[in-house]
C-alpha cells in the first residue's frame, strides 16, 4: 500500500520499516518535494489544513532565502518561522504545547552560565 501512495505522491520519499514497532512510514525530507506533496493533498485534507498551510507558509520563507540553508536567513526570517513551528506545534497539541518544548533555542547562539 505505501509503495502505491509513494508513487502516487511522485515517487517521491523513502520508505522505512520499523518491525519492532510493527511501523511502515513514508518519509519526504525534501523540501521541494514535502512543498509539492503538499500542495497536491491540500484540497483532500480534512483535519490538518491548517497545519499544511502553514508549513508551505514555511518553505516559501525559505525558498525566499538567498541561500535555502539556515544560516541564510535574517534573524527576522527566523523569528517568523520559529513563530509558524509554535503555531503548529499549538494547533497539534491539546495542552497548548508542552511546557518543556515550549522554547526553541537556537543551539548555535545558546550558551551555559
Amino acid at each position: 500500500m505505501f509503495v502505491k501512495l509513494q508513487k502516487f505522491l511522485g515517487d517521491v520519499g523513502s520508505l522505512r520499516n520499523v518491525e519492532m514497532h510493527n511501523l511502515t512510514e513514508l518519509v519526504i525530507q525534501d523540501r521541494n518535494e514535502v512543498k509539492a506533496v503538499l500542495k497536491r493533498l491540500i484540497p483532500h485534507i480534512v483535519l490538518k489544513e491548517r497545519q499544511a498551510k502553514i508549513m508551505l507558509a514555511i518553505i516559501e520563507i525559505y525558498d525566499g532565502a538567498k541561500v535555502n540553508v539556515r544560516s541564510s536567513l535574517s534573524e527576522k526570517e527566523f523569528q517568523h518561522i520559529l513563530r509558524l513551528v509554535k503555531e503548529i506545534r499549538n494547533l497539534n497539541s491539546n495542552t497548548g504545547g508542552k511546557k518543556k518544548h515550549s522554547e526553541l533555542f537556537n543551539p548555535v547562539t545558546t550558551f551555559r552560565k
